[in-house]
Formats: structure tokens, C-alpha cells, sequence
């Protein structure tokens, strides 16, 4: 009777599940148009959620991150994906199956690069300008009472710095180019 308990034991005990390796491969959206001048994905390092804490792999230039010794019962389950560093990219979903030995997940812009504002002011006595007409990617607006204005850039024409032109509606002069760097244009 005992024999049998141990060979039924050892019949239902999972057999010696190795540690496995995981890529992956993160791949732009296709169907986003994104400008040439786009941050490409640099320093980044993404993170699996694995046995109640997150796990690092380092985006090599090629846009892989190699995960080493996942423990081998969590072959073929979904667990938790995050950045754990990134600038101006994010991943589209939340999770990643761990199956075969890799996955392509599409990341997309974050939106960071998406909107320019700021604030224009006097020369002379640093008093907010109404009415001044900004220009960033062929994108119009005009400050208002406090000189405060905010341009919606689309990520195909998103990068880290523009050329920016502005018109003063009560002088009309003509319109001066600037080189501003993106979430930090202000006018002096």
C-alpha cells in the first residue's frame, strides 16, 4: 500500500521544470506615422512582473530585451509588462504571454512631444502679449490676455526642438525664427 502512495506521488508532482529565456522585441506601430525626427527608444529597460517583483532587462540598441532564468512554471502564462525607464515611447499593452522564446510587443509615442506651450512677454517691461500668432509645424495660435498659448503637435511631425515663428497682431512684424527646445518655449 505504501508503494502505490509513492507512485502515485511522483505521477502528479510536476518533473523538473527548467529556468527559460525570454525576448522581447519591441517594434513601432506601423499604422502610427511617426517623424524621422523622432527620439529613437535609447536607454530603456523594461520589466516583467515575475514571482512578486519586477524583473529588469536592459532595450538593447536593436530594440530586444533578453530576460534570463524565468522560472520554468511560468512557460506559456501572461504576466505583467511595464518600462521601467523609457523617454517618449510606451507600450500598447499591459501584459505579455510567455510563450515560445519570444514576443514582438508594439510600442507607440507617449505624447510627451505632443504639446508645446508657453508664454510670451514684452521686451521692455516683461508684460504678457495678447494676440501674438505662434507657429510651430504649421500649427497656429495666438496667446491670450496672459500671453499664454498651447499647440497640439501629431506625432508625425513630433521631435525634441521646432522652429517657431511669431507675428505680434498689433505691429505686424515680420515673423522671426527660433529654435525652442519642446514643453520648455518661452519667448524673452
Amino acid at each position: 500500500m505504501v508503494a502505490v502512495g509513492v507512485i502515485l506521488l511522483g505521477f502528479f508532482l510536476p518533473g523538473n521544470i527548467e529556468p527559460f529565456e525570454f525576448t522581447i522585441n519591441l517594434q513601432p506601430d506601423k499604422s502610427t506615422a511617426v517623424s524621422a525626427q523622432y527620439p529613437k527608444l535609447e536607454n530603456a529597460t523594461l520589466q516583467l512582473w515575475i514571482n512578486n517583483k519586477w524583473e529588469d532587462a536592459v532595450v538593447s540598441g536593436d530594440n530586444l530585451a533578453d530576460f534570463k532564468s524565468i522560472p520554468g512554471e511560468l512557460k506559456d502564462q501572461t504576466v505583467p509588462i511595464r518600462f521601467a525607464t523609457n523617454k517618449y515611447w510606451k507600450l500598447l499593452q499591459d501584459s505579455v504571454t510567455l510563450s515560445g522564446k519570444s514576443q514582438v510587443l508594439i510600442i507607440v509615442p507617449d505624447g510627451l512631444l505632443g504639446t508645446v506651450s508657453g508664454k510670451v512677454r514684452s521686451e521692455q517691461d516683461a508684460t504678457f502679449l495678447s494676440g501674438v500668432e505662434i507657429e510651430i509645424e504649421g500649427v497656429l495660435d495666438t496667446t491670450d490676455t496672459r500671453g499664454n498659448f498651447t499647440i497640439q503637435i501629431s506625432p508625425e511631425k513630433q521631435k525634441t526642438r521646432y522652429s517657431t515663428s511669431h507675428t505680434n497682431q498689433a505691429t505686424r512684424p515680420k515673423p522671426n525664427r527660433l529654435n525652442s527646445m519642446a514643453k520648455r518655449l518661452k519667448f524673452v
